[in-house]
């Protein structure tokens, strides 16, 4: 009979490091409907780790809100060597302060997706978002996402979102024949 020593390695923890996600959160289209007038009033919560920061801005009656809100999540702590949480963006049916939100929808972001550059509209992009099962599209969100280090986030302020330029516009259709 053969006996064998076990050993067991201890890995090092890696050094936590503190960082910040930056979700510039544009527009979403083809939303659930969560009223009965076939419309909703769509909120979103940008989350990642455990940590969740609600959206100001809710558009009132539309399934195609626009937002138009950059959104800070501060203090998510990764430790060297772990992969980083993917983000979640949760919209929800927001009538006021004291109904409860209405689940419509999320989004899930992969990590591999973050980078350091600003957020912008040049590189956002349309994600889908589903209800229960991801392989459902209930809609879509346009956004982009930065992670950066928080002592780099404090050094360089947030960038204001300029208010989206809308005009007036008119189509005028004629059927022939």
């Amino acid at each position: 009979v053969r006996s064998y020593k076990t050993k067991s390695y201890n890995l090092p923890n890696g050094v936590e490091r503190s960082y910040t996600l930056r979700a510039l959160i544009l527009q979403g289209r083809n939303l659930p409907a969560a009223d009965e007038s076939g419309l909703s009033d769509p909120r979103v919560v940008v989350s990642m780790g455990n940590h969740s920061v609600p959206g100001k801005v809710y558009c009132k009656q539309t399934v195609s809100p626009q937002w138009q809100e950059m959104i800070e999540v501060r203090d998510i702590i990764i430790r060297e060597g772990e992969c980083k949480p993917n983000v979640n963006v949760i919209i929800y049916d927001y009538d006021d302060d004291e109904t409860p939100m209405k689940y419509l929808g999320r989004a899930i972001i992969p990590s591999s997706e973050l980078d350091i550059a600003d957020p912008t509209l040049e590189f956002s992009k349309w994600y889908p978002c589903f209800s229960v099962n991801p392989g459902i599209m209930v809609g879509e969100i346009l956004a982009d996402f930065q992670l950066v280090p928080t002592e780099y986030a404090r050094s360089r302020p947030m960038p204001m979102l300029a208010p989206p330029v809308r005009t007036e516009s008119a189509l005028r259709v004629a059927l022939v024949g």
